[in-house]
């Protein structure tokens, strides 16, 4: 039997010996890198603007790609979403339309008849949002399972 490697000749058995040696509890032990970003100010630069749909519940948002600039969670990344259900597709539109507006991007009705050229506005090399600094405010709302993480952002 030969030892399981990948493409980039990662040997995968020496990686498991690894991650088991580092006290890896299957058990208890998170699985991803993902690390909540606590309450507080950021600041933060648009990476890009991006429109998704959930394959399985046919649900789409926006999305504002953010990163951190600065402090102890430099370099980290923030999705910041707008969701367009038909229960927060308003108040999403209005957000969208106040912050492109402070980056100086004119959004019309027609520019969300096709997703595309929403994109290709928002993402535009030298008018778009891709490189604008601007400041992410998180609070934390509820508690448990009921807990949702309100966004907001400032120019």
């Amino acid at each position: 039997m030969s030892n399981v490697n990948t493409e980039q000749n990662l040997d995968l058995a020496a990686l498991m010996g690894e991650i088991y040696g580092e006290g890896f509890d299957r058990e208890k032990d998170a699985v991803t890198d993902f690390e909540e970003i606590p309450d507080d100010v950021y600041q933060v630069v648009i990476e890009r603007f991006d429109h998704k749909t959930s394959e399985n519940t046919g649900n789409s948002w926006f999305c504002f790609w953010l990163q951190i600039t600065t402090g102890e969670y430099q370099g980290k990344k923030y999705f910041a979403n707008l969701w367009l259900s038909p229960k927060s597709a308003t108040k999403s539109l209005k957000l969208l339309s106040k912050y492109a507006y402070f980056m100086g991007i004119d959004i019309e009705p027609e520019d969300l008849k096709d997703i595309k050229v929403l994109l290709g506005k928002m993402n535009d090399e030298n008018d778009g949002c891709v490189g604008v600094e601007c400041t992410l405010t998180l609070k934390t709302t509820g508690s448990g399972d009921k807990k949702f993480t309100n966004w907001e952002l400032s120019f």
